[in-house]
């Protein structure tokens, strides 16, 4: 069996055979040509399935194993699909409330219901691009700070008692004992601004001495 690659490797694979696996992403039957539009964590690929065989087990959000030759197509994603010989179905799915291979579907739903079906809207790839974009710029700000000499510090996530009121608290149950989500890390942030202005108010007083004139006294 050949070794598993990601979508985004096909271009560097091509004339080879490969086996990719991820969630179908969308059918597309062309009457003559049936097409899968395969996702995993890379990206898409497409796959084009053999003539003879039945997928009535492969829909969207299935999570199939392809087998396959890798060959150059400019009009598919990244310009090479794969002409799958074997096609495996490892889980299947039910239809998903939404439809993640639409690039509006994200638009056209209310926001209640994004977040209701949030596992499923987060398959959306330009909802997923968001949270792509937000880690690295969190990436490239942790980055510059800690080569700055700073120390970076994780506030706690579960609190004894809510900071801001009750109107917005999130209760959990915490191995049988009663604690809340923080609403924000605002009193750590505190504690800590606070020692840090402590350090500067004392270095400032001494440099306040040290520049006092001696005949200044009275």
């Amino acid at each position: 069996m050949n070794t598993r690659i990601l979508s985004a490797e096909l271009p560097t694979r091509g004339g080879q055979h490969v086996n990719v696996a991820g969630w179908v992403h969308r059918v597309r039957d062309l009457g003559c040509v049936r097409f899968l539009l395969l996702r995993d964590r890379s990206g898409l690929c497409q796959v084009v399935l053999p003539k003879d065989r039945d997928d009535a087990s492969v829909g969207c959000e299935c999570v199939v194993e392809v087998e396959g030759k890798v060959v150059a197509e400019p009009r598919a994603p990244g310009g090479f699909e794969l002409l799958a010989e074997h096609v495996e179905a490892i889980s299947p799915a039910e239809p998903p409330p939404l439809e993640v291979f639409k690039p509006l579907s994200a638009s056209g739903h209310r926001l209640d219901t994004l977040l209701e079906h949030r596992a499923v809207s987060l398959r959306i790839p330009e909802v997923l691009e968001v949270f792509r974009v937000q880690a690295e710029i969190v990436r490239a700000f942790g980055e510059h700070f800690r080569a700055n000499g700073f120390t970076e510090i994780k506030t706690p996530k579960l609190v004894q008692a809510g900071a801001e009121g009750g109107s917005a608290i999130f209760e959990v149950n915490y191995f049988g004992r009663t604690a809340y989500l923080a609403q924000c890390p605002q009193a750590s942030r505190a504690l800590h601004e606070d020692e840090h202005r402590g350090e500067s108010r004392l270095g400032a007083g001494a440099q306040t001495r040290e520049k006092q004139p001696a005949g200044g006294e009275r």
